[in-house]
């Protein structure tokens, strides 16, 4: 989980990121870039630095 160890690392408020949310995105992101359907502003923020596609659902 080398992702969340360089999360940990910034200074950017990532470690705020829940947890879960966080193992999601990089279990996409060391996976060749997947996309994550969701409905949470968090998956958004930790597209930036990982390496997977964020892809916001419609919806309340």
């Amino acid at each position: 989980m080398r992702a969340l160890a360089e999360l940990a690392a910034r200074n950017d408020g990532y470690h705020r990121v829940p947890l879960t949310d966080a193992l999601i995105a990089a279990a996409a992101a060391e996976h060749g870039g997947l996309a994550v359907l969701h409905r949470d502003a968090h998956f958004d923020r930790l597209s930036e630095p990982l390496a997977f596609h964020s892809v916001p659902l419609p919806g309340p």
